[in-house]
Order: structure tokens, then sequence, then C-alpha cells
């Protein structure tokens, strides 16, 4: 006994870092393989146990039948200036901006630009828009909200309604 406590303090300068670099590789090899999935963006599979994979829940996401419906929208700066927008499911809208006016709109693939297209006819004058393109920030089923995609872009805010105040035709 005597002969390994004078081994242990002989050695301690030297088994000590030995030992430690073990447990920082034993950490790495246990944990690491985990950090480089997250940096590399792989989510595709969750490990539940030793060998045992499962596939993790797709995450929904936001399409045009989410915005089919009755909505009041807003800028976000100007909260009390609500405007009234139908999305039908034939992708066209009505919006009742002053007068009411038509267009176009459809989701990209992956949910998170928006494309809308409108027809202006006050009676006397018709226009036609470009399309607009606004990308998606967040959304619900109750809200959502996006924001052009141009250097002055603001947020605009949907707000779904139960009912309209101006339109009483099928979605």
């Amino acid at each position: 006994m005597r002969k390994l406590k004078n081994i242990s303090k002989k050695r301690h300068s030297t088994i000590l870092p030995i030992v430690t670099i073990c447990g920082m590789l034993l950490f790495v090899s246990c944990n690491g393989s985990n950090a480089i999935n997250k940096e590399k963006g792989d989510n595709s599979v969750t490990k539940t146990q030793p060998n045992v994979i499962a596939p993790k829940e797709e995450v929904a996401k936001f399409s045009a039948a989410d915005m089919v419906g009755i909505w009041d929208y807003y800028a976000e700066s100007s909260p009390n200036d609500k405007i009234e927008i139908i999305f039908k499911k034939d992708g066209t809208l009505i919006d009742y901006i002053d007068f009411h006016s038509t267009g176009t709109y459809k989701v990209n693939e992956d949910g998170s630009i928006i494309t809308m297209q409108f027809f202006y006819n006050d009676g006397s004058t018709s226009q036609e828009s470009k399309p607009f393109e606004y990308k998606v920030l967040e959304y619900s089923k109750e809200r959502f909200k996006i924001i052009h995609n141009s250097p002055n872009g603001k947020n605009i805010v949907y707000d779904r309604k139960e009912k309209s105040d101006n339109y009483t035709g099928e979605l």
C-alpha cells in the first residue's frame, strides 16, 4: 500500500492531465455528434434509445389554405387603420380598401413567401399592380404577420374575423 501511495504522489502530475484529456474525449464522443448534427441542421431523426430511431414531427408549413377566410389587416405601426380582405379558396382575393379591388394570391412551396397581385377598378379608372412579394414572419390560425420584400417594407398584420362587414359570398 505504501508503494502505491508513492507511485501516486510521483505520477500525480503525469496522470492528472491524461485523465482530464480522456474525460474530455469521452464527453466529446458522447455529445459532440449531437452538436455537429445541430450545427449542420440535421434534425430529421431523433434518437430515443440506443439503436432506435424515430422520425421527428413534421413542422406545419404556412400555405394558401391557411389564408382562406375573412381578415382585417393593418400596418403594425397603425393598428387602428384596419382594412378588410377576403382570401378565397380559388386563389382570388377581395380587398376592401377605399373601393373594393380584386386580385390573386399564392404561397410558395416552403411557406415563406406570399405573392399578391391587385386589380383596381374604382368605376372610372382601372389598374393592375405588379406582383408584390411578402415574407411570412409568423403565423397561427388566428393571425399572421408579413413584410413586403423591399427596403421600406413594413410589418403587416392579418387578424382573422368571424364575419365580413362587406362580403356575403362563398369562400
